[in-house]
């Protein structure tokens, strides 16, 4: 499938094993993180194991072979350390990611408001799960 294709929730669930609320739920929550390490990344020093997290929970929610708790608990980790050091932000800034992470985690972010954040668009024709998630799903 390309980028252009649209994703059926039948294909979602055998492709990457959960249902399309779940997996817009991880997908969102992990575009936000990605783009707020890589930001936070060009103004402070991250610890290596953040990018390592980052990538590690791409591959297990890309490969489609993943329980939903295992994903959250490296996703939360994640945020925690991300949180941590964003916490030294201008308010505004800092309250907007919080409200970006709130919103994915309740599956309420749109895809135009992800794909608006730093560093998001290059990596969506790269990964699958992004693609679904930001793709217009076809229901039926």
């Amino acid at each position: 499938m390309d980028a252009r294709t649209e994703y059926s929730p039948q294909y979602i669930l055998s492709h990457f094993g959960v249902e399309y609320k779940t997996l817009k739920r991880l997908g969102m929550k992990w575009a936000v993180l990605a783009s707020l390490y890589h930001v936070l990344s060009r103004k402070t020093k991250v610890p290596p194991d953040v990018i390592r997290d980052i990538q590690t929970s791409r591959g297990i929610i890309e490969a489609g072979f993943f329980t939903v708790r295992a994903v959250d608990n490296i996703l939360n980790a994640i945020e925690r350390e991300l949180i941590s050091l964003a916490a030294t932000w201008e308010e505004d800034s800092f309250d907007n990611w919080l409200d970006l992470l709130g919103k994915a985690m309740r599956g309420d972010l749109k895809p135009e408001e992800v794909q608006g954040l730093p560093f998001v668009r290059p990596m969506i024709p790269l990964y699958g799960f992004l693609r679904c998630t930001i793709a217009e799903v076809k229901e039926g």
